[in-house]
C-alpha cells in the first residue's frame, strides 16, 4: 500500500466514523441553551461540519472513552442515563454517573488554557446540565474538561 493511500483511507474512515450527526429527528439537550432559531434550523435542516470539525468530533469521542476507562478503573464510573421527552422529540444522554448518583458530563477542549478560569461552565453547558439534573431529578453534576493537546483535566461541580 502506498503511504498516500493509507493517509487517504485513514482520513476517509475517520470522517465516516467520527460520530458527527449531520441530522437528527429530535432536539438534543446538549444544545438546549441555543437560541430558538438555531434549535429549529438544526432540527429541520441538520448541521454541517468541515472535515477538521468531524476529525475533532472523532478524537473527542476517543478521549471521552479513555477518560471513562480511567474513571472505571478508579471504581467511580457507571453508565449514563437517557432522557426522552414529548414522544422522543427532545432527547439527551448523560456521559455517565459518578458514585452512582451524580451526573458526569465530559467536554474536550483544544487546550488547557481554554478551561473556564472563573470555575463556571459556559452558558451552553450550564443549560445542558441543568436540563439533565432537572429531568433526572439529580442535584449535582461533575463537568470534566479534558484538554486535547495535553491530557490535562479540570473539574467543575454544578448544583
Amino acid at each position: 500500500m502506498r503511504t498516500s493511500d493509507l493517509q487517504a483511507e485513514l482520513l476517509d474512515w475517520s470522517v465516516k466514523n467520527s460520530g458527527f450527526e449531520p441530522g437528527r429527528d429530535y432536539i438534543g439537550l446538549s444544545g438546549i441553551g441555543d437560541c430558538e432559531r438555531q434549535i429549529y434550523d438544526r432540527l429541520r435542516n441538520g448541521q454541517r461540519a468541515s472535515i477538521d470539525e468531524q476529525l475533532k468530533t472523532r478524537i473527542s469521542y476517543e478521549l471521552e472513552a479513555a477518560l471513562i476507562e480511567r474513571l472505571t478503573a478508579m471504581g467511580l464510573y457507571q453508565p449514563g442515563e437517557t432522557i426522552s421527552l414529548h414522544g422522543g422529540l427532545i432527547q439527551g444522554h448523560t456521559d455517565g454517573l459518578i458514585a452512582g448518583r451524580e451526573i458526569l458530563e465530559i467536554k474536550t477542549l483544544e487546550k488547557a488554557q481554554f478551561f473556564p478560569s472563573n470555575g463556571i461552565p459556559s452558558r451552553r453547558i450550564a443549560w445542558q446540565v441543568q436540563a439533565y439534573m432537572h429531568f433526572l431529578k439529580r442535584p449535582w453534576t461533575h463537568v470534566v474538561y479534558l484538554a486535547r493537546d495535553s491530557g490535562a483535566v479540570f473539574c467543575i461541580g454544578v448544583k
